[in-house]
């Protein structure tokens, strides 16, 4: 091509975009002469699908295109792999950020040789550094560096082995603009998109077609260097903080394991840390952002168990890379709660199909009873259980933190039932503390109640706020990380009731300093409403208290009923019956000595209930795993 090409009918024309095409125009708009459809209308056979830049072109478009154009309400509803040209226009350029943005787009709309002209494209996502407006000299280099001709060097692989990127060329340089045209065409023989395993919605995956998680190979086999685990640690969060998953990385450790943990950043950036016993933690980019992205710039509305799903889809792509990189003999998996049973499932259950002697063995750590949860987002609970019920079986040994909780699960997936594992404290965790205790640090005279935990809806907590204008001399404390509108609606509720004075928020603290900051505190509250997934669960603060040595106020959910049926360190209180609890608090409150003698009365459950306790079933069950022959299986 001789000439540089700035106006889509010339790259029309130049490309060959073939008469009678079905064609789809991505970010119309509703000014006369200009808007692309105007150039399209002789290449279609039939009416040009239209997505509009604003839906309020509509009217406009209409009247003066009448039936020559369909328009759609969004890029989902256009039809996967029937176009032969796909637009996409000046708005929807600059929210293309990536080669790889384009990629997916063009990947699902186009047929085989399809093309795809967009303008809006970043030099700098093909090595471009240091400018936002280039000068002439700053074109000049770019242009040297990355076009030979009308060709441009420094594609992506992933995305050369799906389309042939056919020009990219400057548009309208006299204003030193980024914008640049680019054209792509869907080669005839790109291979099948790598599809994850979707339970909701199989036709959303295209948004993460390409999409390799935000870390790159070299990013990750620098992390990896000397990196020889034999515990692959997985759960969806930064793990450090996770008091669980901490107390597990440690009796691990504590077995003669090396461990290697892959969590999720908080934030869309890759991190790695060494953590004191040893064990290395791999935060990646948080998927959520660029799925949530993507979604946005498709116009896909989806539900947020369907969001779930990719962001666990992409979760599985760096699972399954690093697994690729260890190639480790007798790798223990262990993975924790119901998201990465996703992750780690759909990788390891194509692995054990075709190398059913590959030796890898599976933990799971059943966090929550999903399927009966009852206060999560529905669609979340729905794919949760779905992804339950596929993928529990395959795991060779599997642990809960309760026994309702366990048996539930068993019988309601049809499983043998996991061994217990409370998520609890230590022995001697209380005398360990060395610092200030919350009281301490915050001055209280008089009574103290302490929550610890999470504060959201729930909880219960608005209840115990609403009853401390019955309770003088006496403090609120609520020690947790949550901030949010909830949490001020309790604050700005007590300073109604004039109590304001007496609740306290303080910042949450390691989850093994938390029964020696809490030891001198009058009673530990766990008010929580009654609901599918507490009706089976333990909570962690139940053991903080525990070990602390104060008496608890509690719900009496199924498993706290039975808990103090066995060991009466407190009293139950009805489920969100004020008066009830008043009553409660108060008893406890003024027997405070006698319910904590009820605690080191019994040190038979206090052995029970300990981490130490814990961490002989964990020795057990890795020992069982490491005596399995390969490819056995142990959950039907």
């Amino acid at each position: 091509m001789a000439k540089a090409l700035n106006a889509l009918p010339d790259l029309l024309d130049a490309h060959g975009a073939p008469k009678g095409a079905r064609v789809l125009d991505i970010g119309g708009s509703a000014y006369d002469g200009e808007e692309s459809v105007h150039f399209l209308l002789d290449l279609a056979e039939g009416p040009v699908d239209v997505v509009l830049q604003k839906p309020e072109h509509g009217e406009a478009m209409r009247e003066r295109f009448g039936d020559r154009i369909r328009i759609l309400d969004s890029e989902g509803e256009a039809e996967a792999g029937a176009y032969d040209v796909v637009v996409a226009n000046p708005t929807l350029g600059k929210l293309t950020e990536t080669l790889l943005d384009a990629g997916w787009r063009a990947r699902r709309l186009l047929k085989p040789g399809g093309l795809f002209f967009s303008f809006g494209l970043d030099p700098r996502v093909l090595g471009a550094e240091g400018f936002k407006q280039p000068d002439r000299e700053v074109s000049r280099a770019f242009r040297e560096a990355f076009v030979e001709g009308d060709a441009v060097t420094g594609v992506p692989e992933a995305l050369g082995r799906v389309f042939e990127f056919v020009v990219n060329t400057p548009r309208k340089p006299a204003f030193r603009s980024f914008l640049t045209w680019f054209v792509l065409r869907l080669r005839e023989d790109a291979p099948e998109p790598e599809r994850p395993v979707l339970f909701a919605d199989p036709a959303a995956a295209f948004v993460i077609d390409g999409f390799d998680g935000g870390v790159d190979d070299g990013t990750l086999d620098a992390a990896l260097v000397g990196q020889a685990p034999d515990v692959l640690m997985v759960v969806d969060n930064p793990v450090i903080g996770d008091g669980r998953v901490m107390k597990t990385v440690d009796t691990v450790i504590g077995l003669g394991k090396r461990v290697l943990c892959l969590g999720l950043n908080r934030e869309a950036r890759f991190a790695a840390a060494s953590l004191p016993n040893g064990a290395v933690v791999l935060q990646f980019p948080n998927p959520r952002i660029e799925v949530d992205r993507r979604l946005r710039a498709a116009g896909v509305p989806l539900d947020p168990g369907v969001r779930h799903e990719l962001r666990m889809a992409v979760f599985a792509r760096l699972f399954a890379r690093v697994l690729k990189r260890l190639k480790r003999p007798g790798l223990v998996v262990h993975s924790h709660d119901f998201q990465p049973l996703y992750a780690v499932g759909s990788v390891l259950e194509p692995i054990r199909r075709e190398q059913p002697f590959a030796g890898i063995r599976w933990i799971h750590d059943i966090h929550e009873y999903v399927a009966d949860y009852g206060l999560i987002e529905p669609s979340v609970a729905a794919v949760g259980t779905a992804w339950e019920r596929h993928y529990l079986r395959l795991a060779d040994r599997l642990t809960g933190v309760s026994e309702e909780q366990c048996e539930k699960v068993a019988a309601f997936y049809g499983v043998p039932t996991p061994t217990v594992i409370y998520n609890t404290q230590r022995m001697g965790s209380r005398e360990r503390f060395r610092g200030r205790t919350v009281r301490q640090r915050l001055g209280l005279t008089g009574r103290v109640m302490i929550h610890s935990g999470s504060v959201r809806p729930g909880r219960g907590v608005e209840q115990v706020v609403r009853i401390l204008p019955e309770l003088p001399d006496t403090h609120l404390v609520l020690l947790t990380g949550s901030k949010s509108e909830f949490v001020d609606g309790l604050v700005a509720e007590a300073n109604e009731l004039g109590v304001g004075g007496r609740l306290f928020i303080h910042p949450a603290i390691p989850f093994d300093q938390v029964p020696g900051a809490i030891s001198d505190a009058d009673l530990g509250l766990i008010s929580t409403e009654r609901y599918g997934n507490a009706e089976v669960s333990l909570p962690n603060k139940l053991f903080d208290y525990m070990f602390a040595g104060i008496p608890v106020v509690a719900t009496p959910t199924d498993s706290l009923a039975r808990f103090f049926r066995e060991w009466p360190m407190g009293a139950l209180i009805p489920s969100q019956d004020e008066a009830g609890m008043l009553a409660a608090v108060r008893e406890v409150l003024d027997n405070r000595a006698r319910y904590a003698t009820a605690i080191t009365a019994r040190p038979d459950l206090l052995i029970h209930y300990a981490w130490e306790s814990q961490a002989v079933k964990l020795k057990q069950i890795y020992d069982a795993v490491a005596q399995m022959r390969p490819g056995a299986v142990a959950v039907a």
